[in-house]
């Protein structure tokens, strides 16, 4: 998208990065397990159901902290492009995020990790936060773009680790059909 907005300016970026967002979400509900599935019944009387356990809200506290933070990126992308006067870098600095999201997706798909969920979301938390600790000596354009990879690369890690406590008891099969005659 970097090379894009630089190409064709950031508005027909904007557009194109809305339409593939837009495409991809299409494609993820049309698959099957996506038009199939549904939640197990909630064994709570109320409409919240395990949304409001005390260990989700401070799981999603503690997300909205690196929510905050891939939001901040973008801002200091903007700034950072403005101070260097490299409108490049606006895109290039969160892309540079993706793809160290999308490395650090690799490395973790390769291979089954040790230790408890739990284990692995602070860990990986505990990391995305190292990841930004260089990026407050105000680096160059060249370094920061180098730096902000690395929060990136714990970003991919957060989101399994995270959407454990929700996704660790999957619903039972479905009954087999029984076909008349």
């Amino acid at each position: 998208m970097a090379a894009h907005a630089s190409a064709h300016g950031p508005a027909t970026a904007i557009v194109v990065t809305a339409a593939l967002g837009l495409f991809s979400t299409v494609v993820v509900l049309t698959t099957p397990p996506s038009r199939t599935w549904r939640p197990a019944p909630a064994d709570h009387g109320d409409a919240t159901g395990r949304l409001l356990s005390a260990g989700l809200v401070l799981l999603f506290v503690a997300l909205a902290g690196v929510c905050f933070a891939i939001g901040g990126m973008n801002v200091w992308a903007v700034t950072m492009a403005d101070k260097h006067e490299m409108d490049l870098l606006s895109g290039l600095l969160p892309a540079a995020f993706s793809t160290g999201s999308f490395l650090g997706g690799l490395i973790y798909g390769r291979r089954t990790w040790p230790g408890s969920n739990a284990g692995q979301l602070l860990d990986s938390a505990l990391g995305f936060l190292a990841g930004w600790l260089p990026l407050l000596a105000l680096p160059g354009p060249y370094a920061a773009t180098a730096a902000v990879a690395v929060p990136g690369l714990f970003l991919t890690l957060i989101v399994p680790a995270a959407s454990w406590p929700w996704t660790a008891s999957p619903p039972p099969p479905a009954a087999p059909r029984r076909t008349p005659g």
